[in-house]
């Protein structure tokens, strides 16, 4: 029957009967929805909560690899330095033997040289010029550790001696007793200064150890 149909009493609680039905339903709708929404706002936190983790642990792993990457270029260049501290102090070494015995030999024979032969000089000059000549590599060996005027310094006291010693050797070096006691004076105040410089050198990479 319709409503029309109906005694109005009946068609009051049919109204009744109805609503309640509705809000019923009404009530369901809503119930699922909220479910619904935090079933998938769950989801979304779970695999939001995943994606972090990922992320956090690439960080990790990016972190250890930089660490590691940091640890590798240390011990590299500690390594570069010892061998290089290692060829220093060799060319150091080597340049500190080759010089030392430079002005005691050079105005030994100048001294000499009066009391020898033309021939003798020459030959006891080539000698020492081959001594000057190890001097001369030795200071271009140790160049790049030193500053470019000590490493010029040593050059020139080197190319000094050898000049010398051609002269000597041509018997065109005046070895009386006041150009002797000039030889000795310029001869000896390199010799001090240039053997000041090695050991400066020397005396550092002591104090390093």
């Amino acid at each position: 029957l319709s409503l029309n149909e109906l005694p109005l009493s009946e068609c009051l609680k049919k109204l009744d009967h109805d609503s309640a039905g509705g809000g019923a339903l009404v009530l369901i709708a809503g119930y699922l929805g909220k479910a619904q929404l935090s079933h998938w706002l769950t989801k979304d936190l779970e695999a939001l909560k995943a994606q972090h983790q990922r992320d956090l642990e690439a960080y990790k792993i990016s972190l250890i690899a930089e660490a590691e990457r940091a640890k590798a270029s240390q011990e590299v260049r500690k390594a570069m330095a010892v061998r290089i501290a290692e060829k220093k102090f060799a060319a150091l070494d080597v340049l500190h033997r080759a010089l030392d015995p430079q002005a005691m030999q050079l105005l030994s024979l100048i001294q000499l040289a009066p009391t020898l032969d033309r021939l003798d000089v020459a030959q006891r000059s080539g000698k020492l010029a081959e001594k000057c000549g190890e001097f001369s590599a030795a200071a271009r060996m140790a160049a790049p550790f030193l500053p470019i005027e000590e490493a010029k310094f040593l050059s020139d006291y080197a190319s000094s001696i050898a000049q010398i010693l051609v002269r000597l050797g041509s018997d065109q070096l005046d070895t009386g007793p006041e150009s002797l006691a000039l030889h000795v004076k310029q001869v000896m105040g390199t010799q001090i200064a240039a053997d000041k410089i090695v050991r400066a050198h020397l005396d550092a990479m002591l104090a390093m150890t």
